[in-house]
């Protein structure tokens, strides 16, 4: 399961008139609001960063910029993403947007998905996620805090086991959203400018397949 939290800390959370699956049943979306979250980013910059080349090698430079557009205003009309800056090149007007939503879907809407659609978004959210730490392993701060996490296990489990896991899993991801906000509350309160680290949580739970 993966589960995307609408909620975002920099405006009102908005009404939706299409169901988040629906929403971000492309992968495209998917990664384009994962690199919106973290600094804002044109069609342009998007594509020339590199941000989704499984998804648009296959692609000439301006067709890939003109699809990630395209896909760029879908998310804004959903209210995932806001347009921070307006660049006007040659004529043409280049928006610069910001994530405000996050990409994870909830049970129901992970349902709605067929199973292709499923693995070709989980395959985004993973390139992502092993993305991040290939960079912070050469950059040397994944190993920089001696309370840093990294475990695995592998477990057999029955159909109860695996809901036990599951809402396990979805208690987990309750408790980071509550730290997340209450440190976004603590800075915003803050008289003077407190020092912060960039962290990347993630948390996995999967049937394995049969050796």
């Amino acid at each position: 399961m993966t589960d995307i939290d609408l909620d975002d800390g920099r405006r009102p959370r908005r009404e939706f008139q299409k169901t988040r699956a629906e929403i971000l049943s492309h992968p495209l979306r998917v990664r384009m609001l994962e690199v919106a979250n973290e600094s804002d980013v044109s069609a342009v910059s998007f594509v020339r960063g590199g941000y989704a080349t499984a998804l648009l090698d296959h692609l000439e430079e301006s067709v890939a910029v003109s699809q990630v557009a395209y896909h760029f205003r879908k998310l804004l009309r959903a209210g995932c993403v806001e347009i921070v800056q307006h660049h006007v090149r040659r004529g043409a007007v280049e928006n610069v947007y910001r994530g405000v939503a996050r990409a994870w879907f909830d049970t129901d809407d992970w349902k709605a998905l067929d199973l292709p659609r499923r693995a070709e978004i989980s395959g985004v959210v993973l390139q992502g996620l092993m993305a991040r730490a290939e960079s912070a392993v050469l950059e040397g701060t994944f190993d920089a805090r001696e309370d840093r996490w990294l475990a695995w296990v592998q477990v057999a489990l029955d159909e109860q086991g695996w809901d036990e896991l599951g809402e396990l899993c979805r208690q987990t991801m309750e408790g980071v959203e509550r730290v997340r906000r209450t440190a976004e509350e603590r800075l915003g309160r803050a008289a003077e400018p407190v020092p912060t680290a960039p962290v990347t949580w993630g948390m996995l739970s999967f049937e394995s397949p049969r050796p």
